[in-house]
């Protein structure tokens, strides 16, 4: 004996019917059924107030019904398996190829919206005759992000590799990690990257580079942020200090991408070593990096107006090349007896200065540095010293 499906009119907002009356979401189709002229009236006017909550009539109710509550059931693991397969072809008297692209569909439309589907089968209320009935819930199941997901999944809880540098006075954190050990997070932070970076190629083979990966901290909370990184090969055979650069755009105009670029050249520094940028450097990033070699170099000549740049470029480990590339912007540079001299004013210099700390910039403390570098001089500088 079949079961007529009866429906109520409750309110504007509300909409109670019979528990054998799957929700489901479809095109509009005629459906087949049979009524009476007495309900057709009450009938049409609750799957038009159904159909547009929903988007559901006809054919499609009783067809996807099972599928769109299976999901429901399953929406952290939407994928049936086999048995799944079978036990909803005969429910709803379709083939196995049907359900397979259904559910497909209906995966990359959860994807696309980046929401869970609707709660179908909501909470069951009883009405004042005391008759069971479901309530209509038509209200989005709780998100749950990628994000959420990830943190609940992921056991990190700060960068992994190695922690050469913390200081309290900027709240920062430097973690150097090896791409050979640590694959697929180097490997992550590249296709981070690439989603900014149109330049950024090399995505997977990372064993041959070290990550230098910087976090804000909290010590109240005890969390750690990532700001950015950037990365250098092991042994480069130009003397590069810095292959690839990132600071997340929340916090760019902030400081980081320079306080950055000063820790490669901090590390040249313990390296003994002259270091500088792969190239091509891009526009922002030679403007970033113009901006800090007026900084360093500035700061030398503070003290010693008068310096040769082979001197200058030993002390600061920037290259001759981009000494001479910033030093001429400002006049510094004097040519005298087949060789390059610098020359400025003590005004001059502190003028400049006084622009640049007017900026935000923020200093690295080399005595917090906690690192060793693996080999000494790679990049070919003289061992001379100079007095500073």
């Amino acid at each position: 004996m079949l079961h007529q499906q009866t429906f109520e009119s409750t309110g504007d907002d509300e909409m109670l019917f019979d528990d054998t009356t799957p929700v489901t979401f479809g095109e509009n189709k005629k459906s087949n059924c049979k009524m009476n002229k007495n309900d057709l009236s009450t009938q049409h006017s609750n799957d038009d107030k159904l159909s547009t909550l929903f988007n559901t009539t006809g054919r499609e109710k009783n067809s996807t019904g099972p599928l769109k509550q299976w999901l429901f059931e399953h929406q952290h693991n939407p994928y049936p398996n086999e048995i799944d397969k079978q036990e909803l072809m005969e429910k709803t008297k379709m083939s196995l190829s049907q359900i397979t692209v259904w559910f497909t569909n209906a995966r990359v439309k959860m994807r696309k919206e980046n929401k869970l589907p609707l709660n179908m089968y909501a909470k069951k209320k009883k009405k004042k005759q005391h008759d069971d009935s479901f309530h209509l819930d038509d209200t989005l199941s709780p998100p749950h992000s990628t994000q959420n997901l990830s943190i609940n999944e992921c056991p990190l809880r700060r960068a992994p590799g190695t922690e050469i540098y913390r200081d309290s006075k900027i709240g920062c954190a430097v973690y150097e990690i090896d791409g050979a050990q640590n694959k697929l997070y180097c490997q992550n932070l590249c296709l981070l990257a690439r989603l900014f970076l149109e330049s950024k190629v090399i995505c997977f083979n990372v064993s041959e580079f070290l990550f230098y990966v910087l976090m804000e901290y909290n010590d109240n909370d005890q969390t750690e942020h990532f700001i950015g990184y950037f990365s250098k090969e092991k042994d480069s055979a130009f003397g590069y200090n810095l292959s690839c650069l990132l600071c997340l755009p929340p916090y760019q105009r902030n400081g980081y991408g320079k306080l950055l670029i000063q820790f490669s050249y901090e590390l040249s520094k313990l390296e003994n070593a002259v270091g500088g940028p792969e190239k091509p450097v891009s526009d922002l990033g030679h403007k970033a990096y113009l901006s800090y070699w007026t900084w360093a170099l500035l700061n030398v000549l503070k003290e010693k107006p008068e310096i040769e740049v082979d001197e200058l470029s030993a002390i600061t480990s920037i290259s001759t090349e981009n000494c001479m590339e910033t030093l001429s912007s400002y006049g510094f540079i004097k040519y005298w007896r087949q060789g390059h001299f610098v020359c400025a004013s003590r005004k001059g210099v502190e003028a400049r200065l006084q622009e640049l700390h007017a900026k935000k910039f923020l200093v690295i403390n080399p005595q917090l540095i906690n690192w060793q570098p693996r080999v000494k001089g790679k990049a070919g500088r003289q061992n001379k010293t100079f007095a500073f």
